[in-house]
């Protein structure tokens, strides 16, 4: 089964970092990618990915407002929706990609301390 991912960061750096990491995982393909909360909101409406990636702090529509519109317009489906509280991005890699990439099937929030 392929999973397919939306990216929704400003950081460009961060944007190539997440793609990179995800597409080494043959079950992942990154379909979209945007810089902003309105962009990424149109991105997911056309392309209905598995997963989105959101940053909190994004430009336009914050990743907040822009994940309870996702969630409340498509929470009917088939969907998770995975909270991090970030305290570093390699963490939030290391454990996010082994769940996406089925290794866990729980939903999951993952916030550390």
């Amino acid at each position: 089964m392929l999973l397919t991912v939306l990216i929704a960061e400003d950081d460009p750096k961060m944007r190539h970092v997440l793609k990179k990491v995800a597409e080494e995982n043959d079950a992942i393909r990154v379909v979209g990618e945007a810089a902003d909360g309105t962009k990424a909101l149109m991105l997911f409406e056309k392309l209905q990915p598995d997963v989105v990636f959101i940053d909190i702090n994004l430009p336009g529509k914050d990743g907040v407002n822009l994940a309870r519109e996702i969630f409340d317009a498509y929470s009917d489906e088939n969907r998770h929706l995975f909270r991090y509280l970030p305290d570093s991005r390699s963490n939030f890699i290391r454990t996010v990609i082994p769940i996406l990439s089925g290794q866990y099937r729980s939903e999951a929030t993952l916030v550390n301390s």
